[in-house]
C-alpha cells in the first residue's frame, strides 16, 4: 500500500479497484485478503514464484469449476501495469465448520441431527463434484469450510487456489487431516479428510482424540498412524462428545472402516438408513471423588423455550427471542436479535442492535417501560465488553451511551477507536484483531479505556473462541498443525504489558467463564471443576461426579453459571 494506505488494483474482466487498510481482512501463509463491495481479494505475497509456477493458468482453470458450494476464483487481479497480483471471488458471509462441532452452537443454534446429515450430505457432495473435475481439495480442514445458513445450513469450501488440477500439484496439508497410511494425495485422502471433519460435526471429537492408555495427549499422528480411534474400547471421552450413535448405521460402518481398518472409499450419503453392522461405541466416563462440595442451584427450568444465551448483565435469551431477567424471572422484551449486545447502563438494562444503517438501542429502566431511541451511527454490528456497548464501523470500534432526561433515555456515541473491523472477530467481552499478520487483543477496560494489545503469541494461529473480563482473557486458537490450543492472557494494571499460560487441549470447546475478580473456572473434564486465579497462580481443582462437559459455563455478575438441556443453573462452592 501507498504513503495514503491505498492500493490500486485491476480485476480482470470486472475493472480497477482501490483496496484500502479498512478493507483488509487477514495474512495468511501465501499472501493477503481484501474485501470491499462485496468481492474478495486475494493478493499473493511472492509474486516471483506465482510467475513461475505459472499460477495465473491455475486460475483460469479454477474458474471454470461452477458449483453453488465452492468459492471459486472469479477472475484474475493484476495491478496498474497488467501484471498478475492475485485472484477475485464472491464474499460469503459464513462461519467456520469448526463452529459445528461445539456443544454450544447446536444449543445456541438449535442445530439439529436432521441439519448435521443435510450439512455432511452437502459437503460430500463438493468432493464428488471436484474429482468428477479431476480435482482434488487436498487440504479441506474445517478453516477451508464455512457453514452458511439459509433455510438449511449448507457448506462453502474456500482456499480453492491451492487445491490440486491439472498439472499443479498440492503440498500443503493441515497435519490433523492428514492420511498417514498414504503417499502423496488422491481421492482417498481427499475422503479421509472429510471423514475427519465430518465426524466432528456429528460428534464433536476428532476421530483420534480422547484419552487412551498408552498414549499421551500430543499422539495425535501416532495414533492415526497406529489406527487408535476413538472407536477403541477403552477410548475415554467426555459427556460434551455426541452419541456416535445417532450417526446414520451406514455412514456410521464406514467411519469404523476408515478409521480403524485404513479403508479408503468414497462413503455412502448421510441420508441412506439402515442398522449398523458392527456394534456401536460404547465409552467410559471419568469417575472421580468428590474433594469439595458444590451447590448446584435451578435458576430458570427449560419450559418449552429453552435458554440459548446468558449475559454477564443477568439476563437470559430465550430460543423464542425472549430476553428474561434472571433475577426476577420476568420476561422484558419479547424479540431480541441472536445478534444484540446487552448490558446495564445508567440504571437500565441497555439492548444493543443493527438495523440497516443505524443502531437500535432498546432501554428497560426500573419501571420496566421499554424505551427505544436510534443512535445516529452506522454499524456492521454491536459488541459488548466490562458492561459497555459499543458498535462495529467502517473505521473501528465506537462506543454507545444513554443519557436519561426526564423518563426519556437518549442515546448518543462516545468515543472511538481505529481499528481494521473487517479483520476483527468478536466474541465474549474481546477481540481479535488482525493487524495485517501481526494479532491484537482489543479488550475494553474501566469506564472509558480500551487495550489494544499486541499478542505475538496468536501469530500463525487460527483464534477460534475467546473470552474475557477484567485483565484476564482466555483464547482457544487452532495452530498450522492442527492442534488446538488454550492460551490465557493476564495483563498489568495498566493493560500494557502481559504474560501468558499456553496448553495443547483436545477440543475446540472453549468451556471457561472469566470473572471480573480475576478468577478463571472452566470444565476441561468430566468430573473436574478448575478454578483458578490467574494474577497469583493459584488452582483448585474441584471433583464431583455431577460435573461434566456438556455444561456450557457463563457468568452473572461474579456468580458462575451454566445452561444445560435449555436451563440455567447456578453453581457455587460450599
Amino acid at each position: 500500500m501507498n504513503a495514503r494506505g491505498t492500493l490500486k488494483v485491476v480485476l480482470v474482466g470486472r475493472g480497477p479497484l482501490t483496496l484500502r487498510a479498512s478493507d483488509y481482512l487477514a495474512t495468511g501463509g501465501e499472501g493477503s485478503v481484501y474485501r470491499a463491495k462485496g468481492t474478495v481479494v486475494k493478493l499473493y505475497t511472492d509474486q516471483a514464484k506465482m510467475r513461475r509456477e505459472g499460477t495465473d493458468q491455475k486460475l483460469a482453470l479454477l474458474s471454470r469449476l461452477s458449483h453453488p458450494y465452492i468459492v471459486a476464483p472469479s477472475g484474475l487481479v493484476t495491478n496498474e501495469h497488467g501484471e498478475p497480483r492475485g485472484y477475485y471471488m464472491p464474499h460469503v458471509n459464513g462461519e467456520a465448520l469448526s463452529r459445528v462441532f461445539t456443544t454450544s452452537y447446536w444449543q445456541r443454534e438449535g442445530f439439529s441431527l436432521t441439519d448435521a446429515n443435510g450439512l455432511v450430505a452437502h459437503m460430500r457432495a463438493v468432493v464428488e463434484y471436484a474429482h468428477g473435475k479431476q480435482a482434488l481439495l487436498v487440504d479441506a480442514n474445517e478453516l477451508n469450510w464455512l457453514v452458511v445458513r439459509g433455510k438449511e445450513y449448507e457448506p462453502r469450501v474456500i482456499d480453492v487456489d491451492s487445491w490440486a488440477i491439472g498439472k499443479w500439484p498440492a503440498s500443503v496439508i493441515m497435519p490433523s487431516i492428514q492420511d498417514h497410511h498414504t503417499k502423496g494425495f488422491n481421492e482417498g485422502t481427499d475422503w479421509f479428510a472429510w471423514g475427519v471433519v465430518s465426524f466432528q460435526v456429528y460428534t464433536g471429537i476428532h476421530p483420534y482424540k480422547g484419552t487412551l492408555p498408552g498414549y499421551g495427549r500430543g499422539d495425535l499422528a501416532r495414533r492415526m498412524r497406529e489406527n487408535a480411534s476413538v472407536f477403541r474400547s477403552d477410548v475415554r471421552l467426555n459427556k460434551a462428545v455426541r452419541d456416535v450413535g445417532t450417526i446414520p448405521g451406514p455412514l456410521l460402518d464406514w467411519y469404523r472402516a476408515v478409521f480403524e481398518a485404513g479403508e479408503r472409499i468414497a462413503p455412502p450419503s448421510p441420508h441412506q438408513t439402515g442398522v449398523p453392522q458392527a456394534p456401536l461405541l460404547r465409552t467410559k466416563r471419568v469417575v472421580t471423588t468428590a474433594q469439595g462440595a458444590l451447590i448446584y442451584t435451578r435458576l430458570r427450568a427449560r419450559g418449552g423455550d429453552p435458554v440459548v444465551a446468558v449475559y454477564p448483565s443477568g439476563y437470559a435469551h430465550l430460543r423464542s427471542g425472549a430476553l428474561v431477567s434472571l433475577a426476577s424471572g420476568k420476561e422484558l422484551l419479547p424479540q431480541v436479535s441472536p445478534d444484540a449486545a446487552v448490558v446495564v447502563r445508567e440504571g437500565a438494562l441497555m439492548v444493543g442492535e443493527p438495523q440497516h444503517d443505524r443502531v437500535l438501542v432498546r432501554c428497560v429502566g426500573v419501571d420496566e417501560q421499554v424505551k427505544e431511541c436510534t443512535v445516529p451511527l452506522a454499524a456492521s454490528m454491536v459488541v459488548s465488553g466490562n458492561g459497555r456497548l459499543f458498535g462495529i464501523t467502517a473505521r473501528g470500534l465506537q462506543e454507545l451511551a444513554i443519557r436519561r432526561v426526564g423518563a426519556r433515555y437518549v442515546g448518543a456515541v462516545g468515543a472511538e477507536w481505529p481499528l481494521l473491523p473487517q479483520a476483527t472477530n468478536w466474541f465474549a467481552g474481546v477481540g481479535v484483531m488482525d493487524g495485517l499478520g501481526a494479532m491484537y487483543l482489543v479488550v475494553p477496560f474501566g469506564e472509558r479505556g480500551i487495550a489494544i494489545a499486541r499478542v505475538q503469541e496468536l501469530d500463525r494461529y487460527r483464534v477460534l473462541a475467546a473470552t474475557a473480563a477484567g485483565r484476564i482473557a482466555v483464547v482457544l486458537a487452532l495452530s498450522q498443525a492442527g492442534e488446538y490450543v488454550r492460551m490465557e492472557f493476564v495483563f498489568d494494571a495498566s493493560m500494557q504489558q502481559h504474560s501468558v499460560r499456553t496448553e495443547v487441549v483436545q477440543s475446540a470447546e472453549l468451556n471457561a467463564v472469566v470473572l471480573e475478580k480475576g478468577v478463571v473456572a472452566r470444565i476441561d473434564t468430566d468430573g473436574e471443576l478448575v478454578i483458578s486465579v490467574p494474577t497469583t497462580g493459584v488452582v483448585n481443582m474441584v471433583h464431583d461426579k455431577d460435573i461434566a462437559t456438556d455444561m456450557q459455563l457463563a457468568r452473572w455478575g461474579d456468580r458462575v453459571i451454566y445452561l444445560k438441556d435449555g436451563a440455567v443453573w447456578s453453581l457455587a462452592m460450599k
